[in-house]
Order: structure tokens, then C-alpha cells, then sequence
């Protein structure tokens, strides 16, 4: 199995051509062609009407066909009671071993970021612990990513003014973070970073509506190239909170009511996610996909407010 950081980096380095991993590599002295990233598939989507801005848009495989996608589908989702409060509870992001679940909660009165851990896949989870070094009262703080080791985490804050990815490092994952500082990119209002596990691609989204962008870098200190929409994904509705896995998981719709799409790099196949009462009437969004594929991880709001539920693939 192809780990989904040297996946996903081959296909924007093959694909786009914008020099990963080069060593002495500037990513931001080539012009990227934002046309260039995308699937060898037929610009078709059954969820919109034909229009200009959608002439980029994915090939949707329908639910009755038979594309590879087709066999990705998830048993009936549960909702993840220990990790639930009487306010919104959103944003999940796991380690790679599925034991350590970052996310985001209004609980303590606004959107803050916090952490569960568990012994094991079947042990219970731990109490949630407010990240409080990164989290502010003047601010809203969402939508974690975490490295595998637990050093580095990407969120999105709007204490500038505006939704920005801001990133925060420590040297173990026993101690605080230290200082968050912004990240540096060439579009506005970016949110939901998702990145390669040695941190040198990046894919978010930004602008509004909502679109999903894609960066690269040649190291973790070294700045991200230039934005490139992802063109093959994009539609004339809101696209956000990607999750990078052997396939890709977002969530599609409008600002208040969205479902969880997949798309499979591979074969350029895009779809709705398939299963039981994965997509509901109500609002599905913040995907989260384990290696394998394996379980999925999302929030809904399908009991009047959105809390946190877990798939298992069938």
C-alpha cells in the first residue's frame, strides 16, 4: 500500500510539475497553470445546473454505477457519545493509530480546539482537554490538523480579522504548543489545512464560495508555492475540509447544509459518499478518513446540532 503522502505528492508533482522536493527548489519563482491540476475525466456534475463557473467541474460517478468508488461505502455511523456536548462539536482529526482525536467545540462558550486520547481502538475516550495555550476568547479556533508525531498542529483562526491556517510546534507531544505564527499564502479567508505527513503539501480551502487549493514546498522551512485551485474538484458550491488519505475526502453543499464527497486520485473518479445514513437531509461535513481506507471520522448535525460520528467501512 502507497503511505498517502508519497501518493498524493506524486500525483501534484506528476500532475502539476511544480518542483517537490527539488533541493535548492524556490516554489514561488514558477507560475502554476491552475488548469493543470486536474483529473483525466469529463467535466460532468448531476448536483449542479450547467453554468460557467462549473465548466471545471469533477466527473461524478452516479450511485448506480459501477466506478471503483462504488465499493468505498460505510456501515450506519455512530455517534461518539464520550466526545459530545450540548454545543456544536466539530472538526475531528486522528493520529494515524486512531488514538488521539483533535477537534473543535463551542462548549466552554466559543469555538475552541481540544483534544481526546484512548488506550486502544476499543477502549473508551478520555475526558476532552481544551488546548489552552492556542485557544482564545476573542477568537474562534478550528479545524485541527496534527502531524503523526504530534508536534505540529495547523488550525484556522479569525483572530486577524479573517479566517487564516495558522501553525504551532512543540517539542514533544507531552508539552505545550508554543506561539502560533500565520501561514504565509496568496489567497484570502483560507481555512481547513490538510497536509502530507512530512508537512510538504498542503491542501485547504479559501476565497468564498469555498474552493480547495493545494501548495507545495521542498521543506518544512522552506515557503509554499504559489496557490492552485483544484480545478477537477471544484464547483460552484462551497468545496471544504479536504482530508488527505489514499483517496480524498470533502465536504460539498452549501454553507449550511453540505454532504461528504470522495474522489480517488488514481482513477479520477469523484462521487458522493456511499453507505447507510452517511448523507442525511441534515448537515454532513469535516471528514476524516483513516489509512486504509478504514473508518470514518465526521460531524454532523443530524440530531439538531452538529456532534461527532464514526463509520466503519463495509
Amino acid at each position: 500500500m502507497v503511505p498517502r503522502a508519497e501518493l498524493f505528492r506524486v500525483f501534484v508533482c506528476g500532475v502539476l510539475a511544480i518542483g517537490c522536493g527539488r533541493v535548492g527548489y524556490d516554489p514561488r519563482s514558477d507560475a502554476v497553470d491552475a488548469s493543470l491540476v486536474t483529473f483525466d475525466a469529463a467535466p460532468i456534475d448531476a448536483r449542479v445546473e450547467p453554468s460557467d463557473a462549473a465548466l471545471d467541474a469533477p466527473s461524478v460517478v452516479e450511485d448506480d454505477a459501477g466506478g471503483p468508488l462504488a465499493r468505498v461505502t460505510f456501515a450506519t455511523p455512530v455517534r461518539i457519545d464520550a466526545l459530545s456536548s450540548e454545543t456544536p462539536d466539530v472538526d475531528p482529526c486522528l493520529t494515524p493509530d486512531e488514538l488521539a482525536i483533535y477537534f473543535a467545540s463551542d462548549r466552554a462558550g466559543s469555538r475552541d480546539l481540544y483534544v481526546s486520547r484512548r488506550e486502544s481502538l476499543d477502549a473508551p475516550w478520555s475526558a476532552p482537554a481544551p488546548i489552552a495555550e492556542l485557544n482564545t476568547t476573542a477568537a474562534n479556533e478550528t479545524d485541527p490538523w496534527i502531524s503523526p508525531d504530534e508536534r505540529t498542529l495547523y488550525f484556522t483562526t479569525n483572530a486577524s480579522g479573517t479566517n487564516a491556517i495558522w501553525v504551532a510546534r512543540r517539542a514533544s507531544a507531552d508539552v505545550p504548543f508554543e506561539a502560533p505564527t500565520m501561514v504565509a499564502l496568496d489567497v484570502a479567508n483560507a481555512c481547513c489545512a490538510t497536509l502530507s505527513s512530512d508537512e510538504l503539501t498542503m491542501m485547504f480551502s479559501a476565497v468564498g464560495p469555498l474552493d480547495l487549493y493545494v501548495v507545495t514546498r521542498a521543506s518544512v522551512d522552506a515557503p509554499w508555492s504559489a496557490s492552485v485551485a483544484m480545478t477537477s474538484l471544484n464547483t460552484i458550491d462551497d468545496e471544504s475540509n479536504p482530508s488527505l488519505s489514499e483517496l480524498v475526502v470533502f465536504d460539498r453543499g452549501a454553507a449550511d447544509v453540505r454532504d461528504l464527497w470522495i474522489a480517488d486520485l488514481a482513477t479520477s473518479e469523484t462521487r458522493v459518499v456511499g453507505g447507510t445514513d452517511v448523507n442525511t437531509a441534515s448537515d454532513e461535513r469535516d471528514p476524516w478518513l483513516a489509512d486504509g481506507p478504514g473508518r470514518l471520522y465526521f460531524a454532523s448535525s443530524r440530531l439538531g446540532q452538529h456532534d461527532l460520528y464514526v463509520a466503519e467501512r463495509n
